[in-house]
């Protein structure tokens, strides 16, 4: 466990939430999974006096690291920590939620659960059109190409051929 910062840092303390944050998401494009897992449990330990969105921001991160780690279970546990979060505190429709539903439905195709996966991003595609909130393009565009691609595969199954996406 780490020691408390000192009492000149606490009022730092948010910013050295969102900075360790940003740092984990670095070192996770950088495939630094474990560093960043840490950097991001860090921030989890920290974010007691940073605003509940930071903390969702650091789940929804740290589920990407366990993803990425192939550790499934813990994943979807921050995915869905995240989501309540942002359910309770953001609008339908807001971007960040969308994302944590994407991340989700991400989650169910690397297991194979493609049905599960078609729901979430069907479900964030709806939220999102629904709520006239709309998210970045790109993210709305990558749920409706996921939702194709598992739709896809669905069909395929259903006709007894075996896909594999890539």
């Amino acid at each position: 466990m780490l020691l408390p910062p000192p009492p000149q840092q606490q009022q730092h303390l948010p910013l050295i939430v969102e900075l360790r944050i940003n740092l984990a998401v670095t070192l996770t494009e950088l495939k630094q999974y474990e560093d960043a897992k840490t950097e991001l449990v860090t921030a989890l330990d920290d974010h007691s006096r940073a605003p509940e969105l930071t903390k969702a921001n650091a789940l929804r991160n740290l589920g990407e690291v366990h993803l990425r780690m192939d550790e499934f279970k813990d994943a979807s546990r921050r995915f869905n920590e995240a989501l309540s979060i942002r359910q309770k505190l953001l609008p339908a429709g807001h971007s960040d939620r969308i994302l944590t539903m994407e991340s989700i439905g991400v989650l169910r195709m690397c297991r194979k659960k493609y049905c599960e996966a078609e729901k979430w991003f069907k479900d964030a595609v709806e939220e999102s059109e629904r709520s006239g909130c709309a998210p970045s393009d790109a993210t709305l565009q990558r749920c409706k190409d996921r939702l194709t691609q598992v739709q896809y595969v669905i069909s395929q199954r259903e006709k007894g051929l075996r896909v594999k996406l890539t």
